[in-house]
């Protein structure tokens, strides 16, 4: 069956659908008037009220059921751009993709449904959170209401936008290689951060989108990399500056050049004591305030652009594994 099929026989189902309540309309006020015919010799002031309520109830009830298809035909759009973006189309039959592709259109209306009904989010809401994990490249025939409802309850306790968090857990979850049958742990994370710190979802997010990448390739854990953005925060950074100033300053030690090595020479450094490749970011932070390295010491060694804020990453010490450690648990 072809998706273009599916698409003209759910049009034909509501089409029929709409064809029923306008019947429904006609006949309910038919029977008013029936009413009204029959109760003229008692007086016609009360057929009229009765034709008038009859009239009304019907138009209520034609309202009710309208608004609920029109909800009903929302939930199937959303489902349905789900299940598209999800279709695996290549080497496969026509048929098999519409086979597929029915599966997961039932697959997403029926969790949304589930975790639509027992939380402060819609089904609607799931159904495009369905949408956003696909997009994403999430394989959403394995998502179910446990991997789900990570997403609704940090969404409800921050009251922030299901959208935003989406986006930040799928970011998290990419960056650092997480799966959605950790979207709790890393949830739990995400929440702790910002509780115990001035970090707000869109500190963290734009921070992931600026060095997320960078500082997994390097080893750090999503944990440590909350923990620095958390701290900065408090120090009055944004997301954007924390995550660009880290990644600048993570790939310089990687291939440093001539002025990085004499500055780090004349605090008696050797690359061997800061290479990434073997030594902790946060360590080499703390050998160069040992060996009093001043912040322009840290402007040629991590380049002016993240010299500043790295040594004020710096100057705050245990600050960073304190707050790992609450994030942590």
């Amino acid at each position: 069956m072809e998706v273009g099929k599916i698409s003209a026989e759910i049009r034909a189902d509501t089409s029929k659908f709409d064809s029923d309540l306008n019947s429904a309309k006609s006949k309910a006020s038919s029977a008013a008037s029936d009413i009204e015919s029959r109760f003229k010799g008692v007086g016609s002031a009360i057929g009229g009220a009765l034709k008038t309520g009859i009239t009304v109830a019907a138009v209520a009830a034609t309202g009710v059921a309208t608004a609920g298809l029109s909800s009903y035909r929302d939930l199937e759009e959303a489902s349905s751009q789900a299940a598209s973006k999800a279709v695996d189309v290549y080497g496969k039959s026509a048929e098999e993709i519409g086979a597929e592709y029915d599966k997961l259109l039932k697959h997403v209306m029926d969790v949304s449904a589930d975790v639509g009904a027992s939380t402060v989010f819609d089904d609607l809401q799931v159904a495009k959170t369905f949408d956003a994990l696909a997009a994403g490249g999430v394989d959403i025939s394995n998502v179910g209401r446990t991997q789900l409802l990570p997403f609704m309850n940090l969404a409800s306790s921050t009251g922030e936008d299901l959208t935003a968090v989406t986006d930040l857990l799928t970011g998290s979850m990419a960056s650092f290689g997480y799966g959605m049958d950790d979207s709790g742990v890393i949830a739990d994370q995400l929440a702790m951060a910002m509780n115990a710190s001035k970090a707000s979802m869109s500190t963290l997010n734009y921070a992931l989108r600026q060095g997320g990448s960078t500082a997994s390739a390097t080893g750090m854990e999503l944990s440590e990399f909350s923990a620095i953005v958390g701290v900065l925060a408090d120090r009055n950074y944004t997301g954007e500056q924390s995550g660009a100033a880290l990644k600048t300053a993570l790939l310089s030690l990687y291939t440093p050049t001539k002025v990085q090595r004499e500055a780090m020479e004349k605090l008696g450094i050797t690359y061997d004591q800061v290479d990434p490749r073997v030594h902790n970011f946060r360590d080499t932070l703390k050998l160069l305030i040992d060996k009093g390295a001043d912040i322009g010491d840290f402007c040629q060694i991590f380049t002016d652009s993240s010299g500043a804020v790295m040594y004020a990453l710096a100057e705050e010490g245990d600050a960073v594994d304190a707050l790992k450690e609450k994030i942590v648990g």
